[in-house]
């Protein structure tokens, strides 16, 4: 049976029930919960504002939505920087191009695309991406985003800096659990 549009906002463990935020009471035998994942967002200083929200400039890039906040507000932007420099990151920073930014991606591995490619071909992908017009950094932990009420630029763990007016954080996903700890149950790895 299918509940279309119906988030599952609590689980009844004892009484083997599901409750939808309509109100829906639904009993189960076996449970699964496939509730999909969120980006990863590494713990880097200066990323919100003290109401815990994104610092205005540092977005997440994974859905539709999150590509049109970036559209809007990188219009008339100078720099932007991409933190991630997998698939998703790089779309991310050819995305940035067309509004015109100098583009910056930062990548924590040793190169681009690490979990795809070998090294010599993830270099061949720096070397393309810069040809391109993009500056690639690679072997870069940010540490910090620069700017009291908007987006800088970053600090990384070897001490150099970029300026920067926007903020893309690609750096992977990591498992949607708030509904499974919410009910109490274990959960290790994205695994409940």
């Amino acid at each position: 049976q299918l509940f279309a549009g119906v988030r599952a906002v609590s689980i009844l463990r004892s009484a083997r029930q599901v409750i939808g935020d309509n109100g829906v009471t639904v009993p189960y035998d076996q449970l699964i919960l496939a509730t999909g994942s969120v980006p990863f967002v590494p713990p880097i200083d200066g990323l919100k504002l003290p109401d815990g929200s994104f610092k205005p400039g540092v977005f997440v890039f994974r859905n539709l939505d999150d590509c049109r906040k970036i559209s809007r507000y990188a219009m008339g932007k100078k720099k932007g920087a991409v933190i991630g420099g997998g698939l998703l990151g790089l779309e991310a920073a050819r995305g940035l191009q067309n509004f015109e930014l100098e583009v910056h991606v930062v990548h924590l591995a040793s190169h681009l695309m690490n979990t795809q490619l070998d090294s010599q071909a993830g270099a061949i992908l720096g070397t393309t991406l810069q040809q391109l017009g993009i500056h690639v950094h690679v072997g870069m932990n940010t540490k910090t985003v620069l700017g009291t009420d908007r987006v800088t630029g970053l600090t990384f763990s070897d001490g150099r800096s970029i300026d920067c007016d926007v903020c893309v954080i690609s750096a992977g996903i990591k498992p949607h659990v708030e509904l499974a700890v919410r009910a109490g149950l274990t959960v290790e790895r994205g695994i409940v």
